[in-house]
C-alpha cells in the first residue's frame, strides 16, 4: 500500500513538471488597440498573425491575444480596421516574455494633389514626383511613407493628374511617441525633371494636412 502511495506521488509530481515544462514553451502577447487621437479602445479591429496564418477581432476593451512558442521569430502581429489607417509601417515587439503591447489606429485625412505643368519642357523631358508623409499600402502593410516614395512619373508635358492621398495627421509635438515615426501636419514633394537620363531641376513644395478633412492642392512644376 505504501508502495503504491508512493507511485501515485510520483507519478503526480512527474505529470506536474511535464506540465509546468510545457507552459513554459509558450508567452502570450496582448494587444489593446487605441484611437491615435482619442486614445479609447477600438473594439472590432481585426488583428492579423504574419502570412496571414491565423487572426482575431478585438474585444469591447480593444484587446486581443496570441500564444507564440519560445523562439518563434514571428512573434508579433499587426490591426487593421475598416475607416482607420494604420500610422505605422511596421510594428514589431521581440522577445520571449508575455506581454502587452500597444498599437494605434487613426483616422484619417484625405488630400487630393493635381500634378500640373507650368513649365516649358522639351518632348523628351520626364517628371517624377515624390512625397513623403503620406499613408501607403505596401506590400500588404500600409503605413506612414518613413522616405520620399515616387508616386508619379510621366512625360514632362502630359496634361494634369488627380491623385487621392490619405494622410494622419498628427502634432508630433503633443505626443512625443510618434516623433520616431516622423508623423507631421504637412506632407512634402519633391518634383524632378529627368532630362538625358540625368535629373536637371529639382523642386520642393508642402501642403497641409486638415484633420479628418479634405486638403485640395495643385502640384505645379
Amino acid at each position: 500500500m505504501k508502495q503504491l502511495i508512493t507511485i501515485l506521488i510520483l507519478s503526480g509530481i512527474l505529470f506536474s513538471c511535464s506540465k509546468s515544462s510545457g507552459e513554459e514553451e509558450y508567452y502570450t502577447v496582448t494587444g489593446q488597440v487605441l484611437d491615435l487621437d482619442s486614445k479609447l479602445p477600438i473594439a472590432g479591429a481585426k488583428a492579423y498573425l504574419p502570412r496571414f496564418s491565423d487572426s482575431a477581432l478585438t474585444d469591447a476593451a480593444g484587446r486581443v491575444s496570441f500564444r507564440y512558442k519560445i523562439g518563434d521569430p514571428s512573434g508579433f502581429f499587426y490591426v487593421v480596421k475598416d475607416g482607420y489607417l494604420r500610422p505605422q509601417t511596421y510594428w514589431v515587439s521581440v522577445g520571449n516574455v508575455s506581454r502587452t503591447d500597444t498599437f494605434f489606429l487613426a483616422r484619417p485625412s484625405f488630400v487630393n494633389v493635381t500634378i500640373s505643368k507650368t513649365g516649358t519642357y522639351l518632348v523628351t523631358d520626364t517628371v517624377e514626383i515624390q512625397v513623403l508623409g503620406d499613408n501607403t499600402p505596401l506590400a500588404g502593410q500600409p503605413g506612414e511613407s518613413p522616405s520620399y516614395r515616387t508616386f508619379h512619373r510621366d512625360k514632362a508635358n502630359a496634361t494634369d493628374k488627380l491623385y487621392n492621398l490619405l494622410a494622419v495627421y498628427n502634432l508630433s509635438s503633443n505626443y512625443n511617441f510618434w516623433n520616431h515615426f516622423g508623423i507631421k501636419e504637412k506632407l512634402y514633394f519633391k518634383s524632378e525633371i529627368i532630362r538625358g537620363g540625368s535629373v536637371f531641376s529639382t523642386k520642393t513644395d508642402s501642403t497641409n494636412i486638415i484633420q479628418f478633412g479634405t486638403q485640395n492642392f495643385t502640384l505645379n512644376y
